[in-house]
C-alpha cells in the first residue's frame, strides 16, 4: 500500500513506520506523465542533483483510492512502479518536454538539456514496450529535395 498524505498536516512517526517502502522513481521536476488504462507513465525531467533524466517508469494502479475519513489521507492498494528504461530504448535525457496519450500510446515532443533544444517527436507503445522516433522533414529540406529532383530530371538537353 502506498499512501498519500495532506502535506499541510504533520505526519507522526507511528504513521510513517506503518507503511511499507517501495522502490520508486527518483525525485524530478519538468518531467511528463500520462495515464493509459490503469497505468501512469512518467518520463524524463530534471533530477534532484541537477542531472537530466531519460528514464521511463510505469506506475500500476490496482484499485482506486480508499478514503480514510476527514484526515486528508488516503491509500491506493496494490500500486507498484516498474522501471522500463533498460528494456525499451528511451529517447535521450531531457526536461520541459510535453506528453500526451493518443491511441493508447505515449507521445512526447521537444524538451531540452544543456545546450540543446529538441525538435523531436517520440512515441512509446506500452503493448510492445518500445519507443519509436518520428522523423520530420523540414520545409527547407523539402525544398532542397525538390531542387535535387529537378537536377536529376535535367539530362542536359534544353
Amino acid at each position: 500500500t502506498i499512501c498519500s498524505f495532506n502535506y499541510s498536516q504533520p505526519q507522526s512517526s507511528s504513521q510513517s513506520s506503518s507503511f511499507p517502502t517501495y522502490i520508486d522513481p527518483p525525485r524530478r521536476g519538468a518531467s511528463s506523465s500520462i495515464c493509459i488504462g490503469e497505468s501512469i507513465y512518467i518520463y524524463g525531467g530534471w533530477g534532484e542533483y541537477g542531472s537530466f533524466l531519460g528514464d521511463l517508469w510505469r506506475m500500476d494502479i490496482g484499485t482506486t483510492m480508499t478514503d480514510k475519513g476527514t484526515t486528508g489521507q488516503g491509500c491506493f492498494e496494490d500500486i507498484s512502479f516498474t522501471n522500463l528504461s533498460n528494456t525499451c530504448g528511451c529517447p535521450s535525457p531531457r526536461m520541459g518536454h510535453s506528453a500526451v496519450e493518443y491511441g493508447n500510446k505515449m507521445w512526447i515532443y521537444g524538451g531540452s538539456c544543456p545546450g540543446t533544444a529538441f525538435d523531436e517527436l517520440h512515441c512509446f507503445d506500452p503493448a510492445t514496450e518500445l519507443w519509436w522516433a518520428i522523423m520530420f522533414q523540414s520545409q527547407e529540406e523539402e525544398s532542397d529535395d525538390k531542387d535535387d529532383d529537378k537536377d536529376d530530371d535535367d539530362d542536359g538537353n534544353t
